[in-house]
């Protein structure tokens, strides 16, 4: 059980304050914010869900929302507010958690879709890797990856060569999903930049899209 010292006598001041118009919704908003019991209980219940710290500030500012919302349709009923924001704060964290379990598990099953099973065609880029290209071709290929930084060499061989998915590689580079995907694109983007500007690569890439056409029919 959370406890806190004095907190019938500090509720009662928060309440009071709430229901004494707009400046006391103020002052007590901004008591509740600068409480070292409150923030240290609530932050320490959040981060034990996991959440990170830059979510964790806004699950407390909403929770002392919520609370000043139920104090003014007297719903609250209780006689320790903090006991109620740390209970809040408790209770948006598992379900920002449960959110976002969902969404990587969509996202997970969305990455796995290859691009060339969505795309009209496929791309230069998705061509040359995924083909058995001569060793003359290859090296062409080898120079103009080597052309890029060591950042996107690395998330191009991670997620061509290795077959690591974008929410894998987000978990590697420590990085959100949508930005491990942003980078990726970006990436791909540049290579297909200097691949697009040699002849004999699209010679090739020409050969292999009327090869894939055909298959599809």
């Amino acid at each position: 059980m959370i406890r806190f010292n004095r907190s019938k006598n500090f509720s009662a001041r928060i309440v009071k304050l709430i229901k004494s118009g707009a400046h006391g919704e103020e002052e007590a908003v901004d008591i509740l914010w600068h409480d070292k019991v409150l923030r240290n209980q609530a932050f320490k219940i959040i981060h034990g869900t996991g959440i990170n710290i830059d979510s964790s500030q806004t699950i407390f500012n909403d929770a002392i929302l919520i609370a000043l919302f139920s104090v003014q349709s007297n719903k609250f009923n209780g006689n320790n507010i903090r006991a109620y924001i740390v209970g809040i704060c408790k209770n948006k964290s598992l379900e920002k958690i449960r959110r976002e379990k969902k969404r990587r598990e969509k996202d997970l099953v969305t990455d796995r879709v290859r691009i060339s099973d969505i795309d009209t065609s496929p791309t230069p880029e998705q061509i040359l890797i995924d083909s058995d290209l001569e060793e003359e071709h290859t090296e062409i290929l080898r120079n103009h990856y080597q052309k890029l930084s060591k950042k996107c060499q690395e998330i191009i061989r991670d997620h061509y060569y290795m077959g690591e998915s974008i929410a894998q590689m987000s978990k590697k580079f420590d990085i959100a999903y949508q930005s491990a995907k942003n980078r990726l694109s970006e990436c791909r983007k540049k290579l297909r930049s200097y691949l697009e500007e040699d002849e004999r690569i699209q010679k090739i890439v020409t050969e292999k899209v009327k090869l894939w056409k055909d298959q599809k029919k």
